[in-house]
């Protein structure tokens, strides 16, 4: 079913959602974007953190909105918008074809989630959403923190169409251990013709001296800012963080886990995605999820 040029699937058993009620939404996301825009004084609390509201983000025009397939141990699921997959066949085309990508670890943040459902969701690396909804859809507040605005603008559609948008901030940042400008590379279209994937969270961000050479798709600039400055300026008291950042997730993690008195506990791995627990105070935590190794 194709609505305002947005294909919308859900199985033939399950009404998702119809066109009335998809207009409806469209109509309503309008206005609560413009209730949302972003004062000077309101988003400019910290000098290198770009706390942004869904009414800055740029219009994006999803290729579809999935209902998910069933995920984590309560089977939670929702509707999630993805881009094209000419332009991104790894995410995006995992969710069209399979319900999800990398579902099990999606599940283990729906886990976390139910678990602790005080803390402040922090997704280091969002992307177009996928930790991020999991937690909204558990009822925690999330913090999808991610250097490309379109990428942001995917999730906050997403958390509208699931009625989750009011637990929702969003931070656009890259996340490094230094604090600078750096630079967004993303090479020229993959050939596919050899069964390669199109990877359109494959964005990387570099300092300017750092910039590989040959052709850049959409080189933008963004502030990077260091764990211990989002926490700071968050302040989430109790909070489980993802961290997924192209490769340099445990430099993010490393130099702040060193400094003495810091409030954070490493707990483990899920394929790429590195997570922690933070507790305001430095309270033990023992286990992200009970009657596991987890």
């Amino acid at each position: 079913m194709l609505i305002a040029g947005i294909q919308v699937l859900h199985d033939s058993s399950q009404n998702v959602i119809d066109e009335k009620s998809y207009m409806n939404h469209i109509y309503q996301y309008k206005d609560y974007i413009k209730s949302t825009k972003c004062s000077l004084l309101g988003c400019l609390g910290h000098p290198n953190i770009n706390e942004v509201k869904a009414a800055d983000l740029p219009n994006v025009l999803p290729e579809s909105c999935i209902m998910t397939k069933p995920l984590g141990t309560h089977k939670i699921q929702y509707l999630m918008c993805i881009k094209s997959t000419t332009e991104d066949d790894e995410l995006s085309g995992a969710v069209l074809k399979e319900g999800m990508y990398e579902p099990d670890c999606v599940g283990i943040t729906a886990d976390i989630a139910r678990e602790y459902p005080e803390a402040t969701f922090i997704d280091i690396g969002a992307n177009i959403g996928t930790h991020s909804l999991a937690a909204l859809q558990n009822g925690n507040k999330v913090v999808s923190v991610e250097p490309i605005a379109s990428n942001l603008a995917f999730i906050s559609k997403s958390a509208y169409l699931n009625g989750k948008q009011a637990n929702l901030r969003f931070l656009q940042n890259a996340v490094s251990n230094v604090t600078t400008t750096v630079y967004g590379y993303l090479p020229g279209v993959q050939d596919t013709s050899q069964g390669k994937k199109t990877n359109g969270g494959g964005t990387s961000f570099f300092t300017k001296d750092r910039i590989p050479s040959g052709p850049n798709v959409g080189m933008q600039t963004v502030k990077s800012v260091q764990l211990e400055q989002i926490l700071d300026y968050l302040d989430p008291g109790v909070a489980f963080i993802k961290i997924d950042s192209e490769g340099k997730d445990c430099m993010i993690i490393r130099d702040y886990i060193w400094k003495p008195n810091k409030e954070i506990s490493l707990k483990m791995f899920c394929s790429f995605h590195l997570y922690s627990i933070y507790v305001k105070g430095g309270e033990s935590v023992k286990g992200f999820l009970p009657n596991s190794n987890i």
